[in-house]
């Protein structure tokens, strides 16, 4: 079975799934735990700097779950999965041989699918681009030389995914 929601309906589970999170308003630390009806887990998110958000998750699915998601606008995106595969209706696939990096600005609409028996772990952070413009020259050059090679480049749709390194040994 495929649990299909839409973006709204993820984020109302989500935001009754947090009356039971746990929080941290000094530190800007959350811990929302997964809405029962989708699965089990975590996902943790901290304020790291402002305007630059790290979370990091562990969860599974108990069913597939797509979420399809209209064009919107948001900030700019990096996340890697050590465990896990995601992926969306026009062949990406975000998953440990692959980072995802998403532009800010309009994302056209999409439908990303999660299988279930499958445990996700990773990392993310969410940031506006103004924050991004403050890293020096040297600092970007040396984080596309840590990066393997490009996997993929997806045009039009914002974002492009990398191949990555990373081993999730859990």
């Amino acid at each position: 079975m495929t649990i299909t929601l839409t973006e709204k309906e993820c984020g109302e589970l989500w935001a009754e799934a947090e009356m039971n999170s746990q929080e941290n308003p000094e530190s800007n630390e959350f811990l929302s735990q997964v809405p029962k009806k989708l699965g089990t887990g975590y996902v943790r998110s901290t304020e790291v700097h402002p305007h630059l958000w790290l979370s990091i998750f562990d969860y599974g699915y108990h069913e597939n779950v797509q979420v399809k998601t209209l064009d919107c606008d948001h900030p700019l995106q990096f996340c890697v999965f050590l465990s896990g595969i995601e992926t969306d209706e026009y062949g990406g696939q975000l998953d440990k041989g692959h980072t995802l990096i998403s532009g800010s600005g309009v994302q056209r609409g999409m439908i990303f699918e999660s299988q279930k028996s499958q445990r996700f772990v990773g990392v993310g952070i969410n940031m506006q681009p103004e924050l991004l413009r403050t890293f020096s020259l040297q600092r970007m050059a040396k984080l596309s030389q840590s990066c393997a090679c490009w996997q993929r480049v997806m045009t039009g749709r914002h974002y492009f995914i990398l191949k990555s390194h990373l081993q999730y040994k859990g």
